[in-house]
């Protein structure tokens, strides 16, 4: 597969000087080891998860692959204004809760007041 992905249709042979060197590697590895012709790819050439050396995604995938790559970069910018946002309106509602428990005691003490004077009015009525 190295040597067919590699020779030139107008000359035959491999395109460079490199490629001939891997090649006389790769076989020198077969003949002189017990590995695997996958293995010997992957120490010559390098492995790549998922990736086939040589064989490119098509201008399709990789389209698809950017737009789910931006989509999943937006998707997480809007998780963390979502998560500032809502700290934001816990700690709103906080201070708000707090502002409510004090109107209620203020409207207690004037509730307080109020009756004392209604009160004392009552006396100096009499």
């Amino acid at each position: 597969m190295f040597e067919l992905s590699r020779k030139s249709k107008k000359s035959g042979g491999l395109v460079n000087d490199k490629a001939k060197e891997t090649l006389d590697k790769m076989r020198e590895l077969q003949a002189t080891t017990s590995m695997t012709s996958k293995e010997i790819c992957e120490q010559e050439l390098g492995y790549v998860p998922g990736h086939i050396r040589g064989r490119s995604a098509t201008k399709k995938q990789a389209a698809e692959v950017e737009r789910w790559r931006h989509e999943i970069e937006d998707s997480r910018k809007r998780a963390d204004e979502a998560e500032k946002r809502a700290a934001e309106v816990t700690q709103q509602f906080t201070a708000q809760q707090e502002l409510i428990k004090t109107l209620q005691q203020q409207q207690t003490e004037t509730r307080s007041l109020y009756d004392e004077l209604t009160n004392q009015l009552k006396d100096l009525r009499k």
